[in-house]
């Protein structure tokens, strides 16, 4: 009842309304729970093993309260500094492995502060010695120092290098007594123990911009007693959900290993480079939904291309004499294509502006599936040219880290990424089906037979999708699709989803025209009767 208590007076007093409405949220979760417990007790509803569900029920909703309450009584007592290390280690390892899970490069050094203690006292006294810092009584922090205190530091911006540690907190020796280093002073002195006195691009975050930054080049000029330290500083934007910024202190993140639930990392890293770096992304179900249709425009281009090419091969086989002269809607596709390449390569130049990549990559995929569109039934579709756009498209794609490493064009079919080998080992068998089935479906689409057209749909929609295939029915021809099966099946539901929406759709539009009808005939009728009836009276004597 006393951690409630406090936690009440917390929430009267919290100013800010994003944090007020979380820890109101919070404290009505318990006091349900807590409620509900009660009340059943007094009702004497509540079993043993009821009990124990729900005790634990209300520890996971007042977990953050009550710990917020030990640390505040208890957290002064912790001497085993050990504690502080494996917690560290445990957050370190869990960002390595999302790290790890959204397919970004392994950093070539890791620092960690605790490791790097030696080094920061030495910068502090540098500084000092370079008449740039001053020592102070207790050395607190600005975020923290009272009133009275205030007064002695000479400048109201000036900040903490070393602090004095309070009860429970980590510390080390250093010539100013036990303390730890400040908030600022960790990333100056670890920069220069790997970098020297000169950065030319230092990144972080917008909100590290003041006061971590302008603090960390305060130090860097005093360490160094020069006027430059670091060419460009590159802020990214904010991660912000349902239009909020993304925080653990409002708990409304959400995890990397959580959204990888749901969606793929590759999907993932289409979302953010569909956004500038340096500016807000707001992470939602409607931004995902550009993301996955992006990757599945391209994926299908990928898959399209691939067919294609394997046709070819087939037709013309391995000669150079296959190569095609370019007609006037492949010269078009080509010069399109060219002025396209000059756009990404001047987006890249200006600020890595991915968002204009992937808009003009988008616009190439558009243009190719129009051409392919309007070649494909003539006969006419260049595919070296296409073969050439897919290749680039997948170069680009996988220096983002879209694609893996490989020599195959577009993406994996599967997770182990070697989908090469299979195709070259499938295809061979899946096109002998496709033509057998192609074959079997026009003669019965001449004979009229529905029996055999039903039985080539199965194929296609129920057989096939199970193995990881695709066929489509296109304009002169059938294309072969290696697809995940999962996919296919997600597909598939989703399919007979909108067939099912559909024709409920249609019964109801039915439905509502039987209604109207109904209505306008009962309407009718009313109108003749009361016609009727006005007539009668009008030939009565009056």
């Amino acid at each position: 009842m006393e951690a409630l208590k406090e936690f009440r007076e917390k929430v009267e007093v919290e100013t800010d309304p994003d944090k007020k409405k979380m820890l109101s949220e919070m404290l009505a979760k318990v006091n349900a729970v807590a409620t509900s417990i009660e009340k059943r007790l007094e009702e004497k509803t509540l079993s043993p093993s009821n009990m124990e569900n729900e005790t634990l029920d209300l520890l996971a909703n007042a977990k953050d309260i009550i710990s917020e309450f030990l640390d505040k009584r208890f957290g002064s007592t912790v001497n085993d500094h050990s504690i502080f290390a494996k917690l560290a280690k445990k957050f370190e390892n869990e960002f390595m492995q999302d790290m790890d899970l959204l397919n970004v490069m392994p950093p070539h050094i890791l620092t960690r502060v605790s490791e790097y203690v030696p080094e920061i006292i030495e910068y502090v006294e540098k500084i000092l010695n370079n008449g740039y810092a001053y020592h102070m009584k207790e050395s607190e922090g600005e975020l923290s120092i009272s009133d009275d205190r205030l007064q002695e530091k000479k400048n109201n911006s000036d900040f903490a290098l070393w602090k004095t540690s309070k009860a429970g907190e980590p510390f080390w020796d250093s010539p100013w007594g036990k303390g730890r280093p400040g908030w600022h002073i960790e990333c100056s002195a670890m920069s220069t123990a790997i970098c020297g006195n000169k950065l030319d691009i230092h990144a972080g975050g917008f909100d590290l911009k003041f006061p971590h930054h302008d603090n960390e080049i305060a130090q860097c000029e005093a360490y160094f007693d020069d006027g430059h330290w670091v060419n460009y500083f590159l802020h990214c934007g904010t991660l912000r959900i349902a239009g909020s910024k993304m925080s653990k202190s409002l708990k409304n993140f959400i995890s990397i290993k959580l959204a990888l639930k749901q969606y793929s990392a590759r999907q993932v890293r289409i979302l953010f480079l569909m956004h500038s770096w340096s500016d807000a992304l707001d992470y939602s179900p409607q931004t995902m939904d550009h993301a996955c249709y992006f990757e599945k425009v391209s994926k299908e281009f990928f898959l399209l291309v691939k067919d294609l090419i394997r046709k070819k091969k087939e037709s013309d086989g391995q000669e150079a004499s296959s190569f095609k002269k370019f007609d006037d809607e492949a010269l078009q596709l080509f010069n399109k294509f060219n002025a396209s390449k000059t756009v990404i390569h001047e987006a890249l130049c200006d600020s890595f502006d991915t968002r204009k990549v992937i808009e003009t990559i988008r616009s190439i995929l558009t243009e190719s599936n129009t051409y392919i569109t309007t070649t494909e039934a003539t006969g006419t579709i260049n595919v070296d040219l296409l073969f050439t756009i897919a290749q680039y498209i997948t170069r680009m794609l996988r220096i983002f880290g879209v694609i893996p490493e490989g020599n195959e064009i577009g993406y994996p079919t599967d997770a182990s990424g070697e989908c090469g080998n299979k195709e070259e080992l499938l295809m061979p068998y899946l096109s002998a089906l496709a033509t057998f089935r192609e074959n079997v479906r026009n003669m019965a689409r001449t004979a009229k037979n529905s029996d055999i057209l039903k039985e080539c749909d199965v194929i296609r929609d129920d057989v096939l999708p199970k193995l990881g295939v695709r066929l489509e029915d296109r304009a002169n021809q059938t294309t072969l699709k290696l697809e995940d099966p999962e996919v296919l099946e997600k597909e598939r539901l989703e399919k007979i989803q909108k067939e099912l929406e559909k024709t409920q759709q249609k019964e109801n539009a039915r439905l509502q025209a039987e209604a109207n009808k109904k209505a306008k005939e009962e309407k009718k009728k009313q109108q003749e009767m009361q016609k009727k009836k006005k007539q009668e009276e009008q030939k009565q004597p009056s």
